[in-house]
């Protein structure tokens, strides 16, 4: 059985299937709105979950940031914020380290002149 502190750290997450009509899915949202649950609940599609277990996979995105994004936020933004420029720093440095190449019959890199895209 989980602890107390387990318990209180469980998010109830509705999953909105992409057959959930749209009317459907608002009428839950003013649901939440409307009985004030929004600090205690959250709805996400499939596809989105699936594009959190994706960047869980392919970036460094810890569990605790992806509870940080489906967990209601607090007041301090700074986590959410601190993983999207995690993110976009990661993407970065992939898309600089595969678009930069030495020119052939260079041993290093002498003038910005001498690196080149790749495929060129």
């Amino acid at each position: 059985m989980p602890s107390l502190a387990e318990r209180r750290s469980v998010l109830p997450v509705s999953l909105a299937a992409g057959s959930v009509p749209d009317p459907e899915l608002r009428q839950l949202e003013n649901a939440i709105t409307a009985e004030r649950r929004t600090p205690q609940l959250r709805i996400i599609s499939v596809e989105s979950l699936l594009s959190l277990a994706e960047l869980m996979t392919t970036y460094d995105v810890s569990h605790d940031d992806i509870l940080a994004v489906l967990r209601p936020s607090r007041p301090t933004l700074d986590p959410i914020i601190d993983l999207m420029a995690r993110l976009v720093a990661q993407r970065h440095a992939e898309v600089n380290a595969d678009a930069l190449v030495l020119p052939q019959g260079h041993g290093e890199v002498s003038s910005s002149q001498d690196i080149v895209p790749r495929g060129e």
